[in-house]
């Protein structure tokens, strides 16, 4: 049983690590990127890591809106599916269901432009 508990605090600390380092490369990624759609891509996976480390939900909620506004700007439907999905799932851990919503119709709505049939059929679960 202990030797469980450790393992299982063991998992948990290398899951901390590996986030803290992603954050660590992305952020340093972001200063030296020219690529507006490699920002899309640093900014949400920031976001990603902020929401998945627990602390610093304005930070992900930053830079998550961030993608979203950059995605947006390039047209780019997928990032922007990608990004209102992870928004959505920031906004439900800090009980701001409307919010959520309204992400999750923002995405479903690219999903239809996109003509993907699947993701419009999961997003429609998921937004119900």
């Amino acid at each position: 049983m202990i030797y469980k508990i450790y393992l299982e605090k063991k998992c948990i600390i290398c899951l901390w690590s590996y986030f803290r380092q992603i954050l660590a490369n992305c952020e340093a990624s972001l200063e030296i990127s020219r690529s507006e759609l490699e920002k899309v891509w640093l900014y949400y996976e920031i976001a990603k890591a902020n929401h998945e480390l627990g602390n610093k939900s304005e930070i992900a909620r930053t830079a998550i809106k961030k993608s979203i506004r950059e995605a947006k700007s390039l047209r780019n439907l997928v990032w922007n599916i990608n990004s209102c999905v992870l928004a959505s799932r920031i906004e439900m851990k800090s009980q701001a269901r409307t919010e959520a919503r309204l992400l999750l119709q923002d995405a479903l709505d690219c999903a239809k432009k996109m003509g993907n049939e699947s993701v419009v059929d999961f997003l429609e679960v998921v937004s119900t």
